[in-house]
């Protein structure tokens, strides 16, 4: 499964002709330790942070990830989500078995999330709902608590845009906290 993605980055120069400044691959990737090494990756392809965006303001690109931003900004992600079975057994190998797989990966965050599945198959989890989605599937993911599960034999990509907002102002029947990245 293809796991480095090029990304074009334009802006306007000086005399406000579009120009591209990068074709180069993403420096932020990092590996989401459940699975063997390599298999489980977050990568940020873009990310804004100023309220409104500001299109030619420059991004450090080897920031920390951090899934948590102040509301109104942004990041464009991809993610590699190897299946669940080699999760599974990764985790039992390391002596952390996971005990419930319908409950693994939970989370929730501070967010509008636009998503699309761009190959493979994986299985959203919100509740008690169990959704499979395909290449070409979209989701639009509001601050709820839910799961990205791989049931199949190969990796599924994702790709999507986080839109960071405050917190609901809904009671939750489950309390849960917002997603934070392990620190590598």
């Amino acid at each position: 499964m293809k796991n480095k993605f090029k990304c074009v980055i334009t802006e306007l120069d000086k005399d406000g002709n579009s120009i591209v400044v990068s074709e180069e691959f993403p420096i932020a990737t990092w590996e989401i330790p459940d699975a063997p090494k390599g298999q489980h990756l977050l990568t940020r392809l873009w990310a804004t942070n100023t309220i409104p965006p500001d299109p030619l303001a420059p991004f450090d690109r080897n920031e920390p990830l951090s899934l948590i931003q102040k509301p109104g900004c942004s990041q464009f992600l991809v993610e590699v989500i190897p299946p669940l079975k080699e999760i599974m057994n990764y985790m039992k190998s390391i002596d952390k078995p996971i005990t419930d797989p319908k409950k693994y990966n939970t989370h929730r965050t501070d967010s509008v999330d636009y998503v699309m599945v761009l190959a493979g198959e994986v299985t959203l989890i919100v509740g008690d709902k169990e959704i499979k989605l395909t290449t070409g599937d979209c989701v639009v993911q509001r601050a709820t608590v839910h799961s990205w599960q791989n049931h199949t034999d190969v990796p599924c990509v994702i790709g999507g845009v986080i839109l960071s907002t405050t917190r609901p102002h809904v009671e939750m029947d489950e309390p849960f906290e917002p997603f934070k990245f392990p620190s590598q």
